[in-house]
């Protein structure tokens, strides 16, 4: 069995992916293997088989068993001697016989980049995600996800169909009730830019241009999602001005990008933050005097990845009045990226994670 695989860029001289034997050298019986919710991108054969090459041998034959799945890109894609396969529910690019089968470009988000900007297979940036428009969205057949036998989801329930695709998502979105084709689900969520400048005059304050920028960092924070970027306008930013009030990410949040440096108006090339200095503040009362700040700037509630770039915290003030070294305080290690802060002699705290 073999489903929520990527095969790609892969030579051979017979089946650039997958060759299947039956027989094989001694003959001991055919090649039968299932393969669900899987896709074969770029593979090349040098004789026959651009991504796979099925032929018996010895008497027996070779007849794989497909559903679910994308085929396309590969030259001449399947290659049968002494071979029947089952292929089903599938995009097979040239068309094959089979139910639910056709023949159509899947729409992939970026074909030139599989693995996308990370380089890392399997996360929210791959390129062989589906776009809104995909053929393949909602044309599988659910009755053909194979059984979750490993228990992936840890439940006891070996009998269920498989839970989740191969980033970990759900099989079957939850705004659909048929199984996409290929080895993700769902639609691709392109990033968003949201903007934020604290002096915005006018506009829809919604983020999503400079002209309607976010006036509240905090209301960008809650707007933005994993693989969003923030840009902040020069200017001094506060949490509330209650004590209790901090800029809060959340655990959903993980990959969230933001960036300072900014004028209003600027493009990323022209940010600069020398010129354009962003200050996350949490001192809201009495100038600094940290017996009125808030206790914390900025608190990461479960998140383990995130970037910041050119921006300027303190301001803080520890309410662990034992814990001199909280200026950051985490469970576990956390990943920084040109995260700068201010620590003076009587502010702690402008930093907290929790987990």
């Amino acid at each position: 069995m073999i489903a929520n695989a990527i095969f790609f860029n892969n030579k051979a001289v017979f089946g650039g992916a997958i060759r299947n034997v039956g027989g094989g050298i001694d003959g001991s019986g055919p090649s039968t293997p299932v393969i669900t919710n899987s896709i074969f991108y770029n593979n090349t054969a040098f004789d026959k088989g651009g991504a796979i090459y099925n032929t018996g041998a010895n008497g027996e034959a070779s007849n794989p068993v497909i559903t679910n799945s994308i085929i396309y890109g590969n030259g001449d894609e399947i290659f049968n001697r002494i071979a029947t396969p089952i292929i089903t529910y599938s995009l097979v690019d040239g068309g094959y016989p089979g139910t639910g089968n056709i023949d159509a470009n899947p729409q992939f988000v970026n074909s030139g980049d599989v693995a996308g900007p990370d380089g890392v297979f399997a996360t929210t940036d791959d390129g062989l995600q589906l776009q809104p428009n995909s053929p393949a969205i909602d044309t599988g057949s659910n009755s053909d996800i194979p059984a979750d036998t490993p228990d992936l989801d840890g439940d006891g329930d070996t009998s269920e169909p498989i839970p989740f695709d191969i980033m970990g998502d759900n099989r079957i979105s939850d705004n659909s009730s048929t199984v996409d084709l290929g080895a993700f689900e769902g639609v691709f969520d392109p990033p968003l830019t949201l903007y934020v400048n604290s002096e915005v005059s006018g506009g829809g304050n919604n983020g999503s241009s400079w002209g309607d920028a976010f006036s509240d960092l905090q209301d960008a924070l809650t707007a933005a999602t994993f693989n969003d970027e923030i840009w902040i306008a020069e200017g001094t930013y506060h949490p509330g001005t209650n004590r209790d009030d901090s800029f809060t990410i959340t655990g959903n949040q993980d990959g969230i990008e933001i960036y300072g440096g900014f004028a209003s108006g600027d493009s990323f090339n022209e940010r600069n933050p020398a010129d354009h200095p962003v200050v996350l503040s949490g001192d809201i009362g009495s100038a600094n005097d940290a017996s009125d700040n808030n206790y914390h700037v900025l608190v990461f509630d479960g998140t383990e990845e995130y970037k910041y770039y050119q921006l300027y915290c303190f301001g803080g003030c520890n309410h662990y009045r034992r814990e001199r070294r909280c200026l950051f305080f985490s469970k576990r290690p956390r990943r920084w990226y040109f995260l700068r802060w201010q620590r003076k002699r009587k502010i702690y705290a402008a930093l907290h994670s929790r987990v």
